[in-house]
């Protein structure tokens, strides 16, 4: 067996000895390049693999076959002046050989010659034994900052000339195809293609990481546009919102100064139906009515002028002017009811004393039906000698209507119906003011009358009526009345319910048990209550009397009755005593004292 020896080299770095060509390229790349951070022959630290690989190729003339250790003790600028030294030397001179290892060889018959000169071709690079090839690289290293380097994808290696760059990558490919078991190159190559990968890799994260970015950045502007929309919308919203408040605010704020406005006409409506407004007055409205009545031609100038006459003198004196009094309705009515030939169907009839119809006039039409019916009570009453020496101090005259509001007025003022005064303003004198049962009372009362208020304030019966009412007129009726006779010694009574006031005057009762209430209406005018004088009285002519129990449905009705003359003490503390509820009637308190 026949031995081989080849120059073996030391590491300048780490001082590694007996290393080949190929070992040596391999111990740089692995121990110096690839698992190290920090530049083997410089201070230099802190930089990327790329960037470490360049600066050892430009900056220290990539020379790592010295066959001297590296002081790496000294500082930068010596070893740099050592590195140079020892690349001059090596490129001007033969290496140094250590003392050849004997490598044993298969005899082929041939021996290799010691004096043979040493070619580096293993790495694409051809180290120069003549001094002007090694004077031409030393030029090439001064100049390596103005020529353009590349890498070799396969080595790494960034010091190649880009025209040189294909026959050194040729060089790798044909040194595998030499020795393909050579482990150094193999490993070389495993790391340049983790290398490629991991670089891959960082450049699909890089990528990755980019697209990250960009879809966050979509997904951020993507967002801001929602938020965006959102709030618009919802600024939109808040808008409409006010609006709709604003627009509900006006339509509620218009329906109530509607509502107010049909309210204060409604009111002044029944102020002016009431005659509470204070505009009118009897003759007032006398004068404007009768005006009226020539223009319509109902009434002539000279009837005009004679009326007119005549309301002037009446008012003056304070006496009615008779024109709208009807006599002997009651004298007629009890013939009528004659015993044992009454109208058919009809057992038997009560009727009051004999008592005068007013209806209403030009002065009064619309308001005075409390006054009229105050008039027709007075009539009756003015048959009876105890109320005409009391109250109409002998004489036959009935008070006119503004006689009889300064009646109620004087009333007042003696302290009768304080509460009725507070409500009507303390005056009805000159106005078109309504009165009713208790102003009555009043009136009455100041003139030393005693009188009863009854009030039936709801029906008693399913229907809506008032049988009880019915009842007590019968009763009162009855109590007056002889055996056989119709007419009775009872005042008529005074009926009040909303709107309009009527006068009792008695009631029939029916065979079949039913009755029938007898009534005065002032509404009816003075020509057809005159028709009962004719002495013949039908059917047709009581129809506008007679009311019975179902034509009755008023929610509520009042009473009034004259039951004599009130003593000096009673009229002294009548004018002090309230009104009280007793069971379903308001009685005066005088009236229960008896």
């Amino acid at each position: 067996m026949a031995s081989c020896s080849f120059p073996v080299y030391d590491c300048a770095i780490c001082g590694q000895e007996s290393l080949t060509e190929d070992e040596m390229k391999t111990h740089m790349l692995v121990s110096h390049v690839e698992n190290s951070i920090s530049c083997p022959l410089c201070d230099l630290s802190d930089i990327t693999e790329e960037e470490m690989t360049l600066h050892i190729n430009a900056v220290h003339f990539n020379d790592v076959y010295s066959p001297k250790k590296c002081n790496r003790n000294s500082d930068w600028q010596t070893n740099i002046e050592k590195l140079k030294t020892s690349f001059t030397n090596f490129v001007t001179s033969p290496f140094k050989k250590r003392p050849k290892k004997e490598v044993p060889v298969e005899s082929t018959g041939t021996e290799i010659k010691k004096d043979e000169p040493l070619e580096l071709e293993r790495a694409g690079q051809v180290h120069p034994q003549t001094g002007a090839e090694a004077e031409r690289i030393s030029m090439d290293l001064q100049s390596a900052s103005n020529v353009e380097f590349a890498e070799c994808p396969v080595c790494s290696r960034s010091d190649i000339r880009e025209n040189d760059l294909s026959s050194h990558v040729e060089a790798h490919f044909e040194e595998c195809d030499d020795d393909d078991n050579n482990e150094p190159l193999g490993r070389m190559q495993d790391l340049h293609v983790a290398k490629q990968q991991n670089y891959a890799t960082a450049n699909r994260k890089e990528q990755n990481t980019d697209v990250i970015e960009v879809q966050k950045h979509n997904d951020s502007d993507s967002n801001d546009a929602f938020i965006s929309e959102c709030l618009q919308e919802e600024e939109r919203n808040f808008e409409q919102q006010l609006k709709d408040q604003l627009m509900a605010r006006q339509i509620q704020e218009e329906e109530r100064q509607m509502q107010e406005r049909r309210e204060r006409e409604e009111f002044k409506r029944l102020q002016a139906m009431y005659g509470m407004d204070d505009q009118g007055s009897f003759r007032r409205q006398s004068d404007r009515n009768r005006e009226r009545a020539v223009w319509n031609g109902e009434m002539d100038v000279a009837s005009y002028h004679e009326h007119q006459r005549q309301t002037k003198l009446a008012l003056s004196r304070g006496v009615d002017d008779g024109k709208s009094r009807t006599t002997g309705i009651i004298d007629q009515l009890i013939g009528y009811y004659g015993y044992g030939r009454g109208p058919r169907g009809v057992q038997f009839a009560r009727l009051s004393v004999a008592t005068d119809h007013y209806g209403s006039t030009y002065g009064d039409k619309g308001w005075g039906c409390g006054y009229r019916n105050l008039q027709m009570l007075l009539s009756s009453m003015l048959h009876e000698d105890q109320y005409k020496d009391k109250v109409f101090n002998g004489r036959d005259t009935i008070p006119s209507i503004p006689k009889l509001q300064q009646l109620i007025e004087s009333a007042w003022e003696k302290g009768f119906d304080t509460a009725g005064s507070q409500q009507l303003g303390g005056k009805v004198f000159n106005t078109r003011k309504w009165i009713g049962a208790t102003e009555v009372v009043a009136m009455l009362s100041s003139l030393y009358v005693r009188c009863t208020l009854i009030d039936f304030h709801h029906p008693t019966a399913d229907d809506g009526t008032h049988p009880d009412m019915f009842a007590w007129v019968k009763r009162y009726f009855d109590e007056g009345s002889r055996h056989g006779y119709t007419q009775t010694n009872k005042t008529p009574l005074y009926l009040q319910h909303e709107g309009h006031s009527r006068t009792i005057i008695g009631y029939e009762q029916l065979k079949d048990g039913s009755m029938k209430l007898l009534l005065f209406d002032p509404g009816q005018p003075t020509k057809t209550m005159k028709e009962f004088l004719s002495g013949h009285i039908t059917g047709q002519t009581m129809r506008f009397l007679r009311k019975p129990l179902t034509y009755m449905k008023s929610r509520q009705y009042q009473i009034v009755s004259v039951d004599g003359i009130l003593s000096e003490r009673d009229y002294q503390g009548r004018a002090q005593l309230p009104v009280r509820l007793l069971g379903s009637c308001l009685l005066c308190v005088t009236k229960l004292q008896q």
